[in-house]
């Protein structure tokens, strides 16, 4: 299987957390060889307008804090195979962009480009790091709105299965909920109280269970908000299912000012509620930037 470097969003390197916080302190302290990999850093970020984030002592990501993902990594080690060869810190640029056909595509250096030369190694960050276009961000993004919508819904899934099996006596697999039977208990009003509850609980949990499981290219935008130099800009797509290789429409960028009122709407209620949450009917905040949102009827007319 061939090996592919995924950039990270930004957001995971910019979140407001004290965990984060000190670990990029820890890591300011701790460079080994600090002077190379300072001064790499500085002239990464300086020519292409970026900031840093240190993951070890001898490496960073570079990104740009209005793009959805990182551009990058750079760093200065030894990054031999299984120690063959000169054994020598070098400068290295590792990126997306990057096929480096003398290592195979199942290992990490294939992403990787290295010298020992300071101003070889920024001009490779300068050549090789370039944002992450919105149709490779819903590719890199939607199998993680998917588990964050299946997480959301499987909570309600469990209520679903603890009423029908109180109901019924069994867990309600398969296509018992569609059975003719079912559908009229759906609207019926029952003697006792403990049957209604369990009843209400078993058909909104279903509903929102099976709305989760059926977002399709119909139903869910993507909508991204990102600094284009200094201007609010939103890249908008029709999405397939998420976390499955369906068709995505055609990206759509205009300012965020523009974007249609529901959509609008939508993104507001998700910006009230942390990272990584869905909410029935309006869709999922992923971040600060990236929303998987519900459509609306004006949508698809």
């Amino acid at each position: 299987m061939a090996y592919r470097y995924q950039p990270s969003l930004v957001s995971d390197y910019t979140r407001d957390d004290h965990s984060v916080r000190e670990q990029h302190e820890h890591y300011e302290g701790a460079f080994y060889r600090a002077d190379q990999i300072k001064d790499f850093i500085k002239a990464t970020c300086k020519a292409l307008g970026a900031v840093h984030y240190n993951i070890d002592y001898a490496s960073a990501v570079i990104y740009r804090p209005g793009d959805t993902h990182v551009l990058g990594e750079i760093g200065f080690k030894d990054i031999r195979v299984k120690g063959k060869g000169e054994s020598a810190p070098v400068y290295y640029v590792r990126a997306r962009t990057i096929a480096n056909e003398k290592y195979r595509d199942t290992i990490w250096q294939h992403n990787a480009i290295a010298t020992k030369s300071l101003k070889s190694a920024v001009k490779h960050a300068e050549d090789y790091f370039k944002p992450v276009p919105a149709l490779e961000a819903i590719r890199l993004t939607s199998g993680r709105a998917r588990s964050i919508v299946d997480k959301a819904v499987s909570v309600h899934f469990d209520v679903v299965r603890n009423a029908y099996r109180q109901l019924f006596g069994d867990s309600g697999y398969g296509n018992a909920f569609d059975k003719p039977i079912f559908q009229e208990l759906r609207h019926t009003t029952f003697i006792s109280p403990e049957i209604n509850k369990l009843m209400g609980e078993l058909t909104e949990g279903l509903d929102v269970w099976r709305e989760a499981k059926s977002i399709t290219a119909h139903g869910i935008h993507y909508v991204a908000l990102t600094d284009n130099y200094g201007q609010l800009v939103a890249d908008t797509a029709h999405c397939g299912t998420l976390g499955y290789d369906h068709k995505t429409s055609e990206v759509t960028r205009l300012a965020a000012s523009e974007l249609p009122e529901w959509v609008q709407g939508r993104i507001a209620v998700l910006q009230m509620l942390e990272p990584e949450n869905y909410v029935q009917g309006v869709g999922l905040r992923l971040d600060d930037k990236i929303y998987y949102i519900m459509g609306d009827k004006v949508d698809e007319e």
